[in-house]
């Protein structure tokens, strides 16, 4: 899909870029000097858009519209205003904590649209990220998600709620997934009870304010390589999920993926990094969480391999995957072993 054409029935650059002008959220607002396309994908459409205030300063600003597979123009969806508004809200409490996020501006409701500042930064895993530089970052992120534990998650309306039961079930409709395409792991005798092991029924476990959706394309770096969050919508759900959900996006990565065993060791140093920033947390969640994410991640490796054309290329590419896979989940499992008798009963 081309990132850079404008989907039937979206505005111009110019139309949204107008329309943030005359909304007066940009305070001192004189005229708007750029408006163009970013980004247009099955989700979103995203434009940038600099306004000029009275003093010559120049703000930069991003103007982001939900977009589903059968909206055929903004606005159009039942909830999309809910759902940008929670994301308003939740960059609003975010950023009353110290935590490192876009400021946000308000909403355009003739377009469905957030608009928020503009962060031109690099990804935390681009090259020109310096690997010192990084480490020091995942610590920073670490600590940063504990922050997120202090933002009471009972005032924003509509946050999303994860539980326990929620992830295991998860974990339980992946394997399933991927039992149906034959994965070797998934017909092991010891997987049917190894959630029962991992959450026994006396696990209490407190929800809290979270990310929800914390990988490493949602972490920017800043010029002075400190971490930046982006695309969070306030989720309820067991302290451990953010660092769970950005350790297996580490692990699981392509750059994670290839290499020897340097490249290993430089994967785990940024995931103790991270963990060494987030403190104490209860390694049996930890465990179930990350699970949970890795097969599902893995489960679209497969069906994007299995897609793939000639019969040859995909038998070689589903045995490839399987490979990949049955190794990544001996190495868990392994580490689940290993730390059972340090988890708290």
């Amino acid at each position: 899909m081309n990132d850079r054409a404008i989907p039937r029935g979206w505005p111009s650059p110019h139309e949204v870029g107008e329309s943030v002008l005359t909304s007066g959220m940009v305070d001192g607002g004189t005229r708007v000097t750029s408006a163009t396309l970013l980004t247009a994908r099955p989700w979103s459409v995203i434009y940038a858009v600099d306004v000029e205030s009275g003093s010559g300063e120049r703000i930069r600003l991003a103007v982001k519209s939900i977009r589903e597979p059968h909206h055929v123009r903004p606005a159009e969806g039942v909830n999309h205003r809910e759902r940008l508004s929670l994301e308003l809200e939740t960059l609003t409490l975010a950023r009353s904590r110290q935590i490192p996020m876009p400021k946000p501006y308000g909403l355009v409701e003739e377009f469905g649209a957030l608009v928020m500042e503009r962060v031109e930064e690099r990804r935390i895993m681009s090259s020109g990220v310096p690997e010192r530089q990084r480490i020091r970052a995942f610590v920073a992120i670490g600590r940063i998600c504990r922050r997120w534990h202090e933002i009471d998650a009972d005032v924003v309306e509509g946050a999303v709620v994860m539980s326990p039961d929620d992830i295991t079930t998860a974990i339980r409709g992946d394997a399933a997934r991927l039992g149906d395409f034959g994965l070797g792991p998934m017909k092991a005798t010891w997987w049917p009870g190894i959630l029962d092991e991992l959450v026994p029924d006396d696990l209490d476990v407190a929800l809290v304010a979270t990310h929800g959706d914390l990988h490493l394309g949602n972490v920017l770096m800043t010029g002075s390589f400190d971490p930046l969050f982006v695309d969070a919508a306030l989720v309820r759900a067991p302290a451990i999920h953010d660092v769970a959900h950005l350790s297996t996006s580490i692990r699981t990565s392509r750059a994670a993926l290839t290499g020897g065993v340097a490249n290993r060791l430089r994967v785990e140093r940024r995931v103790s990094a991270l963990m060494a920033g987030f403190g104490l947390h209860d390694r049996r969640l930890f465990a179930l969480d990350e699970l949970a994410i890795m097969l599902d991640q893995w489960s679209d490796v497969r069906t994007d391999l299995a897609m793939g054309q000639g019969r040859r290329v995909r038998a070689v590419g589903v045995r490839l995957a399987d490979r990949l896979f049955s190794t990544e989940l001996e190495r868990w499992y392994d580490r689940v072993v290993s730390i059972r008798s340090d988890s708290p009963t």
